[in-house]
């Protein structure tokens, strides 16, 4: 029979391991989407992940991500549309999750029809982090087409959240 403060710390490991498992899982599955810093000449070309595209990313039934602000702001002025960012990073697990589920699914697709949807990787492109004061990931922002803050969230946000949170901004954000 074991001591209760063996127990007892069998069961702090048994909790740290189960919570490191869960983290190492969700790095390794969206690992891949990231391209290594020098491939070797052996590897296959890396397709490129939305922030290093100049293009948006089109996908049917996907949301439609623009990875400059500049250009995302000039859209959202001819379009009469605002403007969402999300702010994150390849390391970030909240930002990841979000990736994963919330931006996935099909009411918050079809929501960000009626907006301009801007991913900006803050290590990337650290003066539009600066510039918009974000130092923590994942931070999402409302602007206006001129650039003007409406509305700033930080940390992981469910689909009911986010779109209680944009459908709440929206009238505001489009004047």
């Amino acid at each position: 029979m074991m001591k209760p403060n063996n127990a007892l710390r069998w069961g702090v490991i048994a909790v740290v391991a189960t919570v490191a498992v869960g983290i190492i899982s969700t790095l390794k599955i969206n690992s891949p989407s990231v391209a290594p810093k020098n491939p070797s000449p052996t590897q296959a070309p890396v397709k490129k992940t939305v922030s290093e595209s100049a293009a948006p990313q089109e996908q049917a039934n996907a949301i439609t991500w623009h990875d400059s602000l500049s250009t995302a702001l000039q859209v959202a002025e001819q379009t009469n549309r605002p403007v969402l960012v999300d702010f994150n990073a390849v390391w970030c697990t909240p930002c990841l999750i979000m990736k994963k589920t919330t931006f996935k699914d099909a009411s918050v697709i079809r929501e960000s029809k009626k907006w301009v949807m801007v991913s900006i990787d803050g290590d990337k492109q650290p003066k539009v982090a600066a510039e918009y004061q974000v130092d923590a990931y994942p931070t999402l922002l409302i602007l206006k087409s001129d650039g003007t803050v409406v509305s700033r969230a930080g940390g992981e946000m469910g689909v009911k959240a986010l779109l209680n949170w944009q459908q709440s901004k929206y009238q505001t954000a489009k004047q």
